[in-house]
């Protein structure tokens, strides 16, 4: 499968060009981040300042995805449950409920109206 990428620069004193895949190859379903790849440290003209802020800004993208990951976790969750109160069934984590399968099997039951 060919990545596509794409180009993007930083304002300020974080100005070099990004060359980063759209979508991640090592199976990961966050997409990966666009200051991945890139050292400060070893990239002549760059500071220790450069290097604290490449810091802060890798940070901030991974405390962004975690967020977000979070909200699709609980939106979901509510979705599903929305779909399970039909069968007097109910779940709390997503991840953990669902592993087994038998609620999953409960709730393709009641999307598909069918008996599984």
């Amino acid at each position: 499968m060919e990545l596509q990428s794409a180009t993007t620069s930083l304002p300020g004193p974080l100005s070099p060009t990004l060359d980063y895949p759209l979508s991640p190859s090592s199976g990961d379903p966050r997409p990966s981040s666009p200051l991945r790849g890139l050292s400060p440290s070893l990239s002549p003209g760059f500071s220790s300042t450069a290097a604290f802020n490449y810091n802060q800004l890798e940070g901030r993208f991974k405390q962004l995805q975690d967020e977000r990951e979070a909200v699709q976790k609980k939106t979901f969750t509510k979705w599903v449950n929305s779909h399970l109160s039909r069968v007097s069934c109910r779940i709390t984590d997503l991840y953990m409920d669902l592993r087994d399968g038998r609620s999953l099997i409960k709730l393709l039951e009641v999307l598909s109206g069918e008996r599984l």
